[in-house]
Formats: structure tokens, sequence, C-alpha cells
């Protein structure tokens, strides 16, 4: 899931300890963020900017209040889903605007689609899955770990399905390549998805050589449309694998665009113990400059939810995907 992984600390196992004061945590918040972080060129970041702007305002009796308004405001600028600051007695912060005001949260209930939608409803942990009034599968994935392997159960309960619902909304990540192998059967052909690469060294034009993952076939091929829904809320592995359906070609998306946070991210340990995390990847289209990131995986029709729809028990997206499935 989209969540700070182990915190590492980026001191070396015999180095002296560092000093805990606000200075030093500020300093290397800023340092670990310059040599590790993969994504100021993709989101247009001037990270020489923002330690000029927050530097002055930090000294050695800076209360922790300030010193948190400092971290934040310096990081905010990256606007990434997956640049999130944590400490004890505090919310976990986000730098992406959408996760930290939640926007958003009220276009989406899965509650409404389980009782007023679906037929033949089947549950487990991170996936709920059923049939819509036209005989449609429907399958929500809340997160990508191994409740993508319910697809299968999906398919093997609708045999005769020419079209499938994959509803990615408010998938809150995990690991994508999940979902590349449980999902396999959708593809009878190698697809490339996407190209990442990594920093591996201070400068911050130093990566990795590019690495490029497709969507490759397996199993029994199942010949089905995928009408897939995301929103805004959909982050992380959730985007990879929304990239990963839409390299089928008969794919179509509907909703809102996705996040726009694709880079696999890290955790370390600030010399105080509060927790940051950043992403350590640039991510690109497989054959070309073009990038998602800050942007999020494009939409064929946007339909956004009214809250007010939600609450009422009516859910646009879905209905605007029935209305696809049942014209055929």
């Amino acid at each position: 899931m989209m969540r700070i992984l182990p915190l590492i600390s980026f001191a070396g196992c015999f180095s002296p300890e560092p000093s805990s004061g606000p200075e030093s945590v500020l300093a290397a918040a800023w340092e670990e963020m310059d040599h590790t972080y993969g994504n100021f060129e993709l989101r247009d970041v001037d990270w020489d900017a923002a330690w000029d702007t927050w530097s002055p305002i930090v000294g050695p009796d800076t209360t922790d209040d300030d010193l948190w308004e400092a971290l934040t405001g310096m990081l905010a600028p990256t606007d990434d889903g997956h640049v999130q600051l944590i400490a004890p007695g505090r919310d976990l912060w986000f730098a992406n605007t959408v996760y930290r005001e939640g926007i958003g949260e009220d276009r989406f209930d899965l509650a409404v689609i389980r009782d007023g939608y679906l037929s033949a409803v089947a549950e487990e942990e991170g996936a709920l899955w059923g049939t819509l009034a036209d005989g449609t599968p429907y399958v929500h994935f809340a997160f990508v770990a191994s409740n993508a392997r319910a697809m299968q159960d999906v398919l093997d309960a609708h045999p005769d399905a020419r079209d499938l619902v994959v509803d990615l909304r408010h998938n809150a990540g995990g690991d994508f390549t999940w979902a590349f192998q449980a999902w396999d059967v959708l593809t009878d052909e190698a697809r490339p998805v996407f190209r990442s690469r990594t920093r591996n060294g201070p400068d911050r034009d130093a990566f990795t050589d590019w690495e490029t993952w497709s969507f490759e076939p397996g199993g029994d091929h199942r010949a089905v449309r995928v009408v897939l829904l995301t929103d805004r809320r959909t982050i992380s592995a959730g985007e990879r694998a929304a990239l990963a359906l839409q390299a089928l070609p008969d794919t179509v998306t509907l909703g809102e665009r996705t996040n726009g946070s694709f880079a696999t991210m890290i955790g370390r340990e600030l010399p105080n113990r509060w927790g940051l995390a950043l992403p350590v990847q640039e991510v690109r289209e497989p054959f070309g400059e073009a990038s998602w990131e800050g942007v999020g995986a494009p939409v064929d029709e946007w339909i956004e939810n009214d809250p007010d729809d939600v609450a009422a028990g009516v859910d646009a997206v879905l209905d605007r995907a029935l209305g696809i499935v049942s014209s055929r």
C-alpha cells in the first residue's frame, strides 16, 4: 500500500550520531531529498529555492511546531503523493494536495455499489466483486497485493462475459507486480506499460539505466473488453495497474485522472526520529519522453461524481459504464 516503509537511517552504521537540533533536522531532510528524490525535473521543483526560503527561519530554538511547519512548507512544492512526513502525535502529512486536503473522498462510496448495483456479491480483504444488472462482472480493488488474484474468481464466475468493469477508484497502491501477474489472462501478448529509472547518486541527474515494464500474457487468455474506473485518489501501484489495463487495445477508461504519483518510494529517519518518505524514481511512457507524473493516467471520458448523488446512492461513473457495456 501507499505507506511509509520501514524507516532506515541514512547515517552510516558507525557514523557519529547526528545532531537532533532543528537546523540539523531541516538540513538532513533537504539533503536526503536532494540526493535521492527522483522527480525534481518532472514536477518542476526548484529545490535550492525551497532551502533558501525555509532555512533562514529555523534556528537552535525553533519549536517542534515551527520545525514541522518549515519541513512541510519546504516539501509542499513537490505536490507528490509519495512525499510524506510523520511524527509521534501528529497526523501523517502528505505533500500531495488531493490527499492532504481529502479532495474527492466523498465522490466514491463502495457501499453504494455493493448495496445498490450488484448481485451475487463476493468479498475478501481489498477486493469486492459481483454482477451488474445486465450481467456484466464488476470488481473493485482497494489496494494492489494478493487481493489481485480475485480477478480469476471474477472471470471464472462469468465465463461468457464480453465486458469487465474494473474499479480502481480510491485504490491506495501496494505492489503493482501482483496485478501484472494475477491479471495476465487479460492480455494475449506482451504490452509495454511504462519505463522507470532510479536515483543512484547525489547528483540530481544520477540515475540507473531505464527499465521497461510490460504486461505479459499467462494462463488461458480471456478476450474481454475492460471498462476501467479511476479517480484522483487512485495512487501509486494502483496507477501502474491502471496503466497495464490501459495498454490493452479495447480498454475504455472513465472517471477522473489518477493521482499522478507513480514512482516507488522509500522511508528515511530524520535525526530527531521523525519519518520522511520520498520517491526515488522517474517513470515515463515506454516509448517516449512523456510522463504521467504529477498529471495522472488519462481517461477517455472525464466524469466526476457529485457527492450529493453518491450520498443518495447514485454513482454516475458506474452508470456511464453500464451504458457502455449495455450498448453492445
